[in-house]
């Protein structure tokens, strides 16, 4: 007898005051399962070959093939056979978990079957007829037999091993859906974070290329203020230049003299006893310039060639008396440029 027969039956014993013993020769069964009905056998004979350890075990073995699931079983005998009914009636009368007792046939056939003498005693049934009291009758109620009740139990471990597979799948499957699914919201975040990255950089691209475009535009307008200052300062030079010497329109095709200044005369410009001349071109294309100073040895003459528009040159001498003398003419022009002499 397993743990549970064990405590089952010694508690069953020991709560309702009823001594096991050897010598018990009447006997009824009873299970309990959470939230089932009690289930209850008829009062039996004690089979004679069952040994000290009773049949705790068979009925055990005999109720979880019936039902499918594990019980709480246990076996209670008596030497005394109206005892035992009382106590089978009381046990029928009770209720557990508010669900009502039930009595449970094929238990003896199951013991009958094994052991062959236990027989059932199920309570006298009075028979009247003829006006004569007919002697009780004995009925045996029939049960399943110890090959169905192995076939159930085999199959009732089958159910719950199929059962088990299928939610351990189930689960399983699910699982493994998730999983996916997780990996998909991966790959979807990693696609997402990929694009907006590629927008980014193409962003930030268009805005450098936006920047180039804008400096090379702000360049070529500071080219084009400075070349315009530079003309309306050229004109300006011109006009003045024109205004002081009372002429004209310059123009380098006649005569160079005319829009390039007198020159102006510094002393001490680079060194103790040097003088300078200096003339600044006032006409609009480059000219050729001749700058001559006296000195106390005859004239010292200095030429350039091809100075641009508004841009100075000078000439200087040391020893210089202050007699200055210059002449212009049109770069690349075949006149000479004319000397002091």
């Amino acid at each position: 007898m397993g743990f549970r027969g064990v405590l089952a039956v010694v508690c069953g014993l020991v709560s309702l005051g009823f001594p096991a013993s050897a010598s018990a020769k009447y006997a009824f069964c009873k299970t309990h399962a959470p939230r089932q009905s009690v289930r209850v056998t008829p009062v039996f004979e004690y089979p004679a070959r069952v040994g000290s350890d009773g049949i705790d075990p068979d009925f055990e073995t005999y109720i979880e093939a019936k039902l499918g699931f594990n019980v709480y079983p246990s076996c209670m005998s008596y030497a005394d056979e109206a005892q035992a009914r009382k106590m089978q009636a009381y046990t029928l009368a009770e209720t557990a978990q508010d669900l009502p007792a039930i009595l449970d046939h094929g238990f003896e056939t199951y013991l009958a079957q094994k052991y062959g003498g236990p027989k059932t005693k199920p309570a006298p049934i009075a028979v009247a007829g003829a006006g004569q009291n007919v002697a009780s009758k004995t009925i045996t109620p029939a049960g399943p037999s110890a090959a169905q009740l192995s076939a159930d139990r085999h199959k009732a471990v089958e159910e719950r091993n199929r059962a088990a597979q299928e939610k351990y799948e189930a689960e399983l499957a699910e699982q493994k859906r998730k999983v996916d699914e997780y990996e998909r919201a991966q790959t979807e975040v990693a696609r997402k974070k990929a694009e907006q990255a590629a927008a980014a950089q193409a962003a930030l691209a268009a805005h450098d290329a936006q920047l180039a475009v804008a400096a090379e535009a702000q360049r070529k307008h500071e080219a084009d203020l400075a070349k315009y200052e530079q003309e309306v300062a050229a004109q300006k030079l011109r006009k003045d230049f024109d205004e002081r010497h009372k002429l004209g329109q310059a123009s380098t095709d006649t005569d160079a003299n005319q829009c390039v200044t007198t020159p102006e005369t510094q002393l001490n410009a680079s060194f103790q006893g040097n003088t300078a001349a200096s003339v600044i071109n006032g006409c609009g294309k480059p000219v050729d310039v001749r700058i001559c100073l006296m000195t106390d040895k005859g004239w010292n003459c200095g030429v350039t060639y091809g100075l641009g528009s508004q841009q100075r040159w000078s000439h200087s001498s040391f020893n210089a008396t202050g007699q200055v003398f210059s002449d212009a003419r049109p770069s690349g022009s075949s006149r000479a440029l004319s000397s002091p002499n």
